[in-house]
């Protein structure tokens, strides 16, 4: 039987919100409550549809990202909801800063938020202000790889991946720091955007939560300095794989 951790979870149907909640109750933790976005009308973006998840047969049954974590990214979240008995609630909306989601929120007594919505996303003024900490994993270690597909550009400049885990702000990438890890890289490329990355985002998560559990979170500020990085040229990126 999971544990619950007084901890909300706003998410969209996509692998790293299916990484987040699997490896949570893998380990025995689950958020007490869960907000799924869901609107088919309004359309995904490249990599939020199921279609865009293209694991090879073999892989439909189980994915082992690493030893200590079996990873099923063909189940939805909705399923993993509906088996665990997790309480939730699917909202007819994508975006993040509608009123539907803030008013979500508010009816939530939790102060923890962990974010895992479309990638992008940016939190404005009126959802920071409802008095909830957002919690949230990047793929890349700050302040060095601020912005986008970050995981690239590192394996690119270092030869390795990291990830570090804040609280959301105003500014992109900016927030307090909770914690930080930096990972070996994958050991096939073409695996990084629907295995990898939710690989290595959980596996922080999963801490991050842990300590949150035993009372331990602690923050601070980001150091100054660092680069922000832009969706990676097709070139680049193709280059990045073919080094593997």
């Amino acid at each position: 039987m999971s544990k619950t951790v007084d901890i909300v979870m706003l998410a969209i149907e996509n692998t790293r919100s299916k990484a987040y909640l699997q490896r949570l109750l893998g380990a025995g933790l689950s958020p007490s409550f869960v907000i799924l976005m869901k609107d088919e009308a309004a359309g995904l973006k490249a990599g939020q549809r199921a279609e865009d998840v293209r694991v090879s047969e073999e892989l439909r049954k189980e994915v082992h990202c690493h030893e200590d974590f079996a990873f099923y990214p063909n189940i939805s979240l909705e399923e993993t909801l509906s088996e665990h008995a997790v309480p939730h609630e699917v909202l007819s909306t994508m975006d993040v800063n509608s009123q539907a989601v803030i008013a979500a929120l508010q009816k939530r007594h939790e102060e923890l938020v962990i974010f895992s919505a479309a990638g992008g996303a940016i939190l404005r003024s009126e959802i920071l202000g409802i008095g909830k900490k957002f919690l949230h994993v990047h793929p890349g270690l700050l302040p060095e790889f601020r912005g986008s597909t970050t995981i690239y550009y590192s394996l690119l400049k270092e030869g390795n991946c990291g990830a570090t885990a804040i609280f959301l702000n105003a500014k992109i990438d900016q927030g307090d720091v909770i914690a930080s890890r930096r990972f070996e890289p994958p050991k096939k490329r073409t695996d990084i955007d629907y295995l990898y990355d939710p690989f290595i985002r959980s596996a922080l998560m999963l801490e991050v939560v842990g300590d949150y559990a035993r009372g331990k979170l602690q923050t601070k500020k980001q150091s100054p300095g660092g680069q922000a990085y832009y969706i990676i040229h097709p070139v680049l990126k193709h280059i990045c794989i073919l080094e593997s």
